[in-house]
């Protein structure tokens, strides 16, 4: 006990007087078997010295520091140091701390043959449990060129650097999975292996999930570590497609760490390999397209969840691959019960709406208009009657009114008798009195309301002058439609015209009174705007004003549609 704490007092006093000098200590014959039996208990002494403030000032220190730790690693009781280098890994950690810590478990691991087959698993836990937690800079939320100018970033460089210590520490063991020759025990094989499998395929997930990773920049050090982890996969042999079996299709957003898989990272794993082509080969096309589908959607909806551009986009296009499998009126309706087809519909509104990226707004347009295209006819309806009550944006709602008319176009023109069942008669009426409504009466902000009242208006117009015959059977909702909502909207129109005429003129003519000489406050959707320049204001109301006439215009054309009709 005494030589212990000899060697230990010995040992700290050279690292704070001349910390170059400490790796010497390992050198004297009657230190060595102290560090044999009792190294383990310098680990969390020595690991307190990386870190980054050392690295910078006192470079001998924590140089020394780690070339102990990894000496201790070689020459302490495996068991013993193993547990203690885990420890420090599951604790708060700076990455270099960790990947010192990473290359000491690999030595230690080597040195256990016959435990490692389950004593690796503890080390992965605590892998990916720090690697979820690993913060992302702002650069990396950057889209495509923008980011590939910011790789040079400090941050960005320690995650690079991060992903190849974990691909180096992975390497030797699944050199034994490539060979098929195990030096540990044969009755762990099977534990062994699946652990690295799963541990591989979580590493897709955060930070990588939210790093561009598009296949025009494949000089990119992270696209080069996404590829590296799939052929990692690729050496356990199993068909790429089979890890759909494992989605989690109770819980679209599910936890990394404590599950043996996870959403997200599945979800990163096939948008390289089906959109972005990483090893495409070697997958089977022997899938069916309804399946795939299902699957891939839930992996699609974890990545559109994550408030990130780069993993949404991941997502949008992910789901976009699986739409693209399915034609047009394949899916039925009572098939698509199995599939999160409201979930997902609801969460591709949300980013056509709300998400401030214009790239992904567009892209979820296309991919929702794809979405609704594949459903039968009575698909199609019941889903339209859910997303008019689900999402109440009024932009989007019309947006519903315009697909909408091009799905009744299309029952027409294929005279089809399961469409014209649910876009003409009772069902098609049921969805007009939806999109044919005032919330607010004479004074509903037709600001805000306009597109869905422009799309209403062409919907209108497209029936009485398409459907002469009434095949339809709109025209008898006609009277309902002229008292509910054209009389009101006309009203509604010259309201609003009068009420933006008068705060053009206060603008031009301000009042003598000190109280009205402060800036007219301008309202537009019920928003008021007092800070803004009179050229601002008069370019708003003046937008305004221009949809007000625009509204007119098609309500005069479609009433002028209804005098010739009668």
């Amino acid at each position: 006990m005494e030589a212990k704490e000899e060697f230990f007092s010995v040992l700290e006093e050279i690292l704070h007087r001349k910390p170059e000098e400490a790796t010497n200590i390992l050198n004297v014959p009657k230190y060595l078997e102290i560090l044999e039996n009792s190294g383990w208990e310098l680990v969390p002494r020595l690991t307190a010295y990386v870190t980054v403030n050392n690295h910078l000032e006192n470079s001998h220190l924590y140089n020394s520091s780690v070339d102990l730790l990894l000496e201790i690693a070689k020459v302490a009781n495996p068991e013993d140091v193993l547990f203690e280098f885990i420890e420090q890994a599951e604790m708060p950690n700076n990455a270099e701390r960790f990947i010192v810590i990473m290359k000491a478990v690999q030595i230690v691991l080597m040195r256990l043959p016959q435990r490692r087959g389950v004593a690796i698993g503890w080390f992965c836990n605590a892998l990916i449990r720090y690697i979820t937690e690993v913060s992302i800079p702002q650069s990396a939320i950057l889209e495509s060129e923008e980011q590939v100018l910011l790789e040079n970033d400090g941050h960005m460089q320690f995650l690079e650097n991060l992903y190849l210590e974990i691909l180096d520490f992975f390497a030797p063991f699944l050199e034994e999975v490539k060979n098929d020759q195990y030096s540990i025990a044969e009755k762990h094989v099977e534990i062994y292996r699946g652990t690295m499998q799963k541990t591989i395929l979580k590493l897709f997930g955060h930070p990588l999930m939210n790093i561009h990773l598009g296949r025009e920049n494949t000089s990119s050090p992270f696209r080069s570590v996404a590829e590296n982890l799939i052929e990692f996969v690729i050496t356990f042999g199993d068909d790429l497609i089979s890890f759909l079996e494992f989605v989690n299709v109770s819980e679209v957003d599910n936890s990394t760490v404590d599950s043996e898989y996870d959403n997200s990272s599945l979800g990163v794993f096939y948008y390289l390999i089906l959109v972005e082509e990483v090893y495409i080969e070697k997958i089977p096309c022997v899938y069916n397209s309804i399946y795939l589908l299902r699957q891939l959607l839930i992996l699609a909806m974890a990545l559109m969840l994550v408030d990130n551009s780069n993993a949404q986009w991941k997502g949008l296009m992910l789901a976009e691959n699986a739409l693209g499998r399915v034609d047009d009126k394949e899916l039925k309706l009572e098939k698509a019960g199995h599939i999160q087809c409201r979930e997902f519909a609801e969460q591709c509104a949300k980013i056509m709406i709300y998400f401030e990226k214009k790239r992904n707004r567009e892209r979820a347009v296309l991919i929702f208009q794809k979405f609704l295209r594949i459903f039968d006819p009575r698909g199609r309806f019941y889903m339209l009657l859910f997303l008019i009550d689900t999402i109440e944006e009024p932009g989007f709602i019309g947006y519903l009114a315009t697909m909408t008319k091009d799905f009744v176009a299309e029952s027409l023109t294929s005279k089809n008798s399961e469409e014209l069942k649910y876009f003409t008669g009772k069902c098609l009426r049921d969805l007009i009195k939806k999109f044919c409504r005032l919330e607010g009466g004479c004074e509903t902000d037709l600001m805000r309301n306009s597109d869905l009242i422009i799309s209403s208006l062409n919907l209108l117009r497209y029936l009485i002058i398409r459907d002469t015959e009434n095949c339809t059977g709109f025209l008898e909702l006609l009277p309902i439609i002229e008292i509910n909502y054209l009389s009101p909207l006309k009203n509604a129109v010259q309201i609003s015209r009068a009420h933006y005429e008068v705060q053009k003129k206060e603008i031009n003519n301000p009042s003598n009174t000190q109280s009205m000489k402060t800036s007219t406050i301008v309202s537009v959707g019920g928003l008021e705007l007092p800070d803004l320049s009179c050229e601002q204001k008069f370019q708003i109301i003046d937008k305004a004003l221009n949809t007000f006439d625009l509204i007119d215009s098609l309500l005069s054309r479609l009433i002028e549609c209804i005098h010739v009709y009668k």
